[in-house]
């Protein structure tokens, strides 16, 4: 009797490497789409959540407008008040300084 040749790729050897590949690719499928849908949960509350900081913001910044646009007003005018003795000294007041003190 004449021995027959060993094939290592036979027909069942393929079908049984294709099933667990496919296997595989459909377990990485379901799990890709489980941790979309949690993403996609856990995105609309932070959006939510970020949202209900804007508005709140808003309505803070109704509040406070004119005060901040008067503290804005002041410190322009400090800040000119500033420069111009910077830049004139004669306008510079004189503050004697006391060595013995110091």
């Amino acid at each position: 009797m004449k021995r027959r040749a060993v094939n290592v790729f036979s027909l069942s050897f393929l079908d049984i490497i294709t099933c667990g590949l496919g296997a595989v690719i459909l377990l990485f499928v379901l799990v890709n789409a489980k941790s979309a849908a949690q993403r996609d949960s856990i995105t609309s509350d932070f959006r939510a959540e970020a949202d209900r900081v804007e508005q709140e913001e808003e309505n803070s910044n109704d509040n406070i407008g004119p005060t901040v646009g008067l503290m804005w007003q002041k410190d322009r005018e400090q800040h000119h008040q500033n420069w111009d003795q910077h830049h004139d000294p004669g306008k510079q007041e004189h503050i004697p300084i006391d060595r013995h003190t110091v």
